[in-house]
């Protein structure tokens, strides 16, 4: 165990380069800005002076929030450390706290992580920046941790850690300060406790297992379904190994772990807002901002999500600034919600003929096709256009490009790693249901990179087994010494399951 400790401890090596990548990032390649839209004491600006003053574009070679999500968490983060818990953080910070409202219209895991921060003194953008890639960098080591686990083989991890570290595609939404931080190393636990359940089936692992589920739905909402689509698959290859009760309930512990874990965020959302919201309130925004025609018609960011369906409907715009940013607005963010997801309902309806077309597109943006407009909406153009000056999602335009080389790069391998595994008879439903939740996910909400950050950690341990195996392959036919197969390790933890 001591001796398995101390391979394990050569996994910090690419951590720790991947937390210089991430420094460099903040206090060098993009540094924060000095105007930022949230960074000022509640009701200390005026609304009309901030609005002004948010229109103005950042430099490029600053970071700033913008409009995007990153301003919630943040936002969210000073209102929980100043025990204002909850609720909606735009309003807050305007208005002060007589413009308090709930608001669920993200799970609460990262912003009271934002909120800890604040806690520790780590108050400040670029301080919460900073800490966000030492995030990264734990992230980086757990990737590497998951390949060694599934492989056997340390140098699968030193791959996948090596190539976490220096991928554009996680510390760029970190360096954001975007959920997706958190979201990686939840869906790595996801992987890992798959593995572990698998490996030795008993309560212990099937705790773990729905511990990580739940962590990830604290999170990112949509990770919930895994509850389904993954606890009792999973306990259904086991019948072989054990019999159908003991297969049922594990699988059900694991189950029960996760609406155990998550019960307080649901029972809080019952009972705070004037219609029932499950999981968040952000559903309604988000159908709406994919059902227009800007959505369903523009052919250069067609499968995206698309803004524009909020900023150019009037009905959508009225609602955001006027109930909910005035002085004095009753806002409500389960009527927001309900009135958004009936619009966008309304028009999916009235264009059938077109929905199948939009469908089809939002699932090709989400694995790669049309890399010139994800890199658009990612990071804008070189030089910069009128439309997307530095990209609707702001991730800057080199990172974006470096970043989906990336991505073409491990796909390829990914697919090889699962046949890998499939020809060592390793499961390989972990990371199946992991993409068909995400595609599920991308038909409702629209293509965009940061979405997919989940499966990029996914990709990356699939592709350190795929160069693990060519490895194998290659030390085997210099010294013929047979075929390949994967060496037994003295740390049992992380050794596969025998077949």
């Amino acid at each position: 165990m001591i001796a398995a400790t101390r391979r394990n401890a050569l996994l910090l090596v690419p951590a720790l380069v991947g937390l210089s990548v991430r420094l460099l990032n903040v206090l060098w390649w993009r540094p924060t800005c000095e105007y930022n839209p949230l960074d000022w004491e509640p009701g200390g600006t005026p609304l009309l002076e901030h609005l002004e003053r948010s229109r103005l574009p950042a430099p490029v070679e600053c970071f700033n929030f913008g409009a995007g999500d990153a301003n919630f968490y943040y936002g969210q983060g000073r209102m929980i450390a100043a025990g204002r818990g909850l609720g909606q953080p735009l309003q807050w910070l305007l208005l002060g706290d007589s413009a308090w409202h709930p608001s669920a219209a993200h799970p609460p895991s990262w912003p009271l992580t934002l909120a800890l921060f604040n806690k520790l003194g780590l108050a400040t953008i670029t301080q919460q920046r900073l800490m966000a890639g030492v995030i990264g960098a734990v992230s980086v080591f757990l990737i590497g941790l998951a390949a060694k686990q599934i492989t056997g083989r340390l140098r699968a991890g030193v791959v996948a850690a090596s190539v976490a570290a220096v991928n554009p595609l996680f510390w760029i939404s970190e360096g954001k300060l975007m959920s997706e931080t958190m979201y990686v190393p939840a869906v790595t636990l996801i992987v890992m406790s798959s593995y572990s359940f698998w490996r030795r089936p008993r309560p212990a692992t099937a705790v773990w297992l729905g511990a990580a589920i739940a962590f990830g739905q604290l999170t990112r909402a949509e990770t919930g379904m895994l509850a389904f689509i993954l606890v009792f698959p999973l306990a259904f290859l086991l019948r072989t190994r054990l019999s159908k009760k003991s297969c049922v309930t594990l699988g059900l512990l694991a189950f029960l772990t996760v609406q155990v874990l998550t019960l307080p965020w649901g029972l809080r959302n019952l009972t705070s807002f004037r219609n029932p919201v499950l999981g968040t309130s952000g559903t309604g925004t988000v159908l709406l901002q994919n059902s227009c025609d800007a959505a369903y018609e523009d052919p250069d960011f067609l499968g995206f999500t698309n803004i524009r369906c909020l900023t150019e409907d009037p009905e959508a715009r009225a609602m955001l600034v006027n109930e909910g940013l005035m002085p004095g607005s009753d806002t409500d963010e389960s009527e927001f919600d309900k009135r958004f997801r009936e619009k966008a309902i309304e028009y999916i309806k009235a264009h059938p003929e077109r929905t199948p077309v939009v469908v089809a597109a939002r699932i090709g943006r989400a694995w790669g096709w049309g890399p010139q407009g994800t890199l658009t909406v990612d990071g804008g153009t070189d030089p910069p256009n009128s439309l997307f000056p530095t990209g609707f999602e702001e991730r800057g335009y080199w990172p974006s490009l470096v970043g989906l080389a990336f991505y073409y790069g491990t796909l390829p391998a990914a697919v090889f790693g699962l046949a890998v595994l499939r020809r060592r008879h390793v499961p390989i439903l972990p990371f199946v249901v992991l993409f068909v939740m995400y595609t599920i996910t991308t038909v409702v909400s629209g293509a965009l990179t940061r979405y997919r950050a989940g499966i990029d950690a996914s990709l990356v341990i699939l592709a350190s087994v795929a160069l693990d195996a060519l490895w194998t392959w290659l030390d085997h036919r210099r010294s013929r010494t047979g075929r390949t197969r994967v060496s037994p390790q003295d740390d049992e933890v992380f050794t596969p399951a025998p077949s």
